[in-house]
């Protein structure tokens, strides 16, 4: 595996997450056994939060304990802006 900058990662990367690292952007969990993030700038959760795989993890998420894979997931990002759009229309 290399290591790239984040503004590099294209839909269908695999990225390495591990203790420490600042999750790039949002995506599908692809392997490992777990992942504890820490999304309390996100959503103000002050407990870290169990991800397996196939769960989805988001940008600026820290990880806490752990080290899984992940796949960035075009769909999920469209799938997000279209709610972003309609929250902002009906408000």
């Amino acid at each position: 595996m290399a290591e790239l900058p984040a503004r590099e990662l294209v839909p269908g990367d695999l990225v390495r997450l591990r203790l420490g690292n600042i999750v790039p952007g949002d995506a599908k969990l692809t392997s490992g056994e777990y992942l504890l993030t820490d999304e309390s700038a996100l959503t103000g959760e002050s407990l870290p939060v169990e991800k397996h795989p196939s769960d989805q993890v988001y940008a600026s998420s820290i990880v806490r304990q752990g080290e899984m894979k992940r796949s960035n997931n075009k769909d999920w990002h469209e799938y997000v802006l279209r709610q972003d759009h309609r929250t902002c229309r009906r408000g």
